[in-house]
């Protein structure tokens, strides 16, 4: 008796799965997932969703999901609800442009909504691609990012680039309305400066390469392309709009036009009279262990001998290229002057005739 009623509850369940997988039968809709609120009102409960894949990126360095969007004929018409979902799943199944029904459990993942264990994943044949939304910054309570949260839209107005730290480590450089300043570089602090920062954030978005590793062998954005500088602007974007690290960021579909009105300037000329030419320079954290080849430990700089050694040939090849008679540096460790330092390290790579100037402060010496 025990078997029997087993096998029936084992059959209710492979039907009700098989029930709920059916194509084009009732399905949460995306909006109700997502809600108006930062959060979802769904989080921790078991959906069925149907819409169409924007982006695959389960494969190889991408981030181990895919982005969903309702249908453009499916979609609600209240703008402060986004259309789209990230579903978190290395199952495969389904290409961008498939119609795919997907069931999991919501989850709000460090403030993106996503679809977490999901258990099954249909495909509904092609469907079309959703239009994208023209999105304008800066945010505003006219247009917040949460309401095209996971969405493909188009930036039409040039953005420029403010900031590319992390365009190597992690392919994504930061875009903003404006050429953005260290806020007290224009007014005294005080308690101004909160108010300050905030309009600055909402004027930005991160341009990304969608990798989910670092320094990544090749940035999809960039190709072959030499990297932009800070003050060059890009031209017209479409991509799935992201929120991950703290940042709403753009996955473009294609490498994005990008407008060179910030050309590098030659270098400059040595005047025939006598003169000194003076560079300063951040080293981004020249440490070169103990000197020996071992004892990376810190967890600033280079944290092996392989990597000292290419750090020092890009050190060598920038610190030269200018020419200069006196290089003051910043970021290089404070480890005295002897033979072993990072100072005397660097100032041999530089060769002849370069000496490195001793402050007479050690604190530490090897």
């Amino acid at each position: 008796m025990a078997r029997l009623l087993l096998a029936l509850f084992l059959l209710f369940q492979a039907s009700l799965t098989l029930a709920q997988s059916d194509c084009g039968r009732p399905a949460t809709p995306i909006a109700s997932v997502q809600g108006p609120d930062e959060a979802s009102p769904m989080a921790g409960r078991e959906v069925t969703v149907e819409g169409i894949i924007t982006r695959d990126a389960r494969h190889g360095t991408g981030l181990k999901g895919f982005y969903l969007q309702q249908a453009d004929n499916e979609a609600d018409d209240n703008p402060a609800t986004s259309e789209a979902l990230f579903v978190y799943t290395r199952k495969s199944g389904g290409q961008a442009g498939d119609r795919l029904r997907v069931r999991g459990y919501v989850k709000e993942y460090h403030g993106l909504t996503e679809l977490v264990r999901v258990s099954a994943l249909r495909i509904c044949g092609r469907g079309q691609q959703p239009a994208a939304l023209e999105l304008s910054l800066p945010w505003s309570e006219k247009q917040l990012p949460e309401a095209l949260e996971n969405m493909r839209v188009t930036v039409t107005d040039p953005l420029t680039v403010v900031d590319l730290h992390h365009l190597y480590r992690y392919g994504q450089v930061t875009l903003a309305t404006r050429d953005q300043w260290i806020p007290t570089q224009r007014q005294r602090p005080g308690h101004k400066m909160p108010s300050v920062l905030e309009k600055q954030q909402n004027a930005r978005l991160v341009l990304d390469d969608g990798s989910s590793i670092t320094n990544p062998d090749r940035i999809a954005w960039l190709g072959n392309r030499r990297p932009p500088r800070a003050g060059e602007q890009t031209g017209t974007m479409t991509g799935i709009l992201d929120y991950r690290f703290d940042a709403w960021r753009l996955h473009p579909d294609r490498p994005p036009r990008l407008l060179r009105r910030n050309p590098r300037p030659d270098v400059p000329l040595r005047p025939a009279e006598a003169n000194l030419r003076i560079m300063t320079i951040n080293l981004h954290n020249y440490f070169n262990g103990n000197g020996r080849g071992g004892g990376f430990e810190s967890s600033r700089g280079a944290r092996s001998p392989d990597a000292l050694v290419r750090q020092t040939d890009k050190l060598v090849a920038a610190l030269t290229m200018p020419d200069p008679d006196i290089i003051a540096v910043m970021e290089l460790e404070a480890d005295g002057h002897g033979a072993h330092s990072s100072i005397a390290q660097i100032a041999r790579a530089l060769g002849e005739p370069w000496r490195f100037v001793h402050t007479g402060q050690d604190q530490s010496q090897r």
